[in-house]
């Protein structure tokens, strides 16, 4: 049974640690899209369930973001025409991030050669922008997208060598469709 926001609000709502048993343990069920976002950030690791840490870890991340080299030509004309295919092959599927805003495309530029630049011996794929798409859609400052994209792609990363990125991609998205099938629909 899914669980309300107010739950979540509870949960979330602790003044010193969060209960990580307890908001994995409800998550299973879906979480509401207006707490997603802040659940993602400590399921995947990026916020620390000790509240009192909290800003001064954000702080950091937000200035190690800004440290990471952005800029790779070669890698941006990649995704340019990556998103532009993926903007034709999924207009249809593709409600709330518009592929074509300039805004959205230099996050997405920004991010993905940020991961790479942070993980040298990591190549660009397409099938990373697939990965990233859920991120774009639920979190709202480019640092939070990059380090959740960061964690889930550590949480994937021994598959990759091992499956081809296909079948990785065929189980990423079995499995937001069974958390989030509102998301993938």
């Amino acid at each position: 049974m899914a669980c309300t926001e107010e739950e979540f609000l509870e949960i979330l709502g602790t003044e010193v640690f969060i209960d990580m048993n307890k908001l994995i343990a409800v998550s299973r069920h879906g979480i509401p899209e207006r707490v997603r976002s802040e659940v993602w950030k400590y399921l995947l690791g990026v916020s620390k369930n000790d509240k009192s840490e909290e800003e001064r870890v954000r702080k950091q991340q937000l200035q190690d973001y800004k440290e990471i080299d952005k800029n790779d030509s070669e890698i941006t004309k990649k995704i340019r025409n990556h998103l532009k295919r993926y903007q034709i092959n999924s207009k249809e599927s593709r409600g709330k991030v518009d592929l074509q805003s300039v805004e959205n495309r230099n996050k997405i530029e920004n991010i993905i050669i940020s991961y790479i630049n942070y993980n040298n011996d990591i190549e660009y794929n397409f099938g990373m922008l697939a990965i990233l798409g859920p991120f774009m859609c639920t979190l709202q400052t480019e640092s939070d997208i990059f380090y959740c994209y960061v964690a889930m792609m550590k949480k994937i990363e021994e598959n990759l060598a091992q499956d081809s990125l296909t079948s990785k991609l065929s189980r990423f998205m079995m499995y937001f469709r069974s958390v989030i099938p509102e998301l993938s629909s």
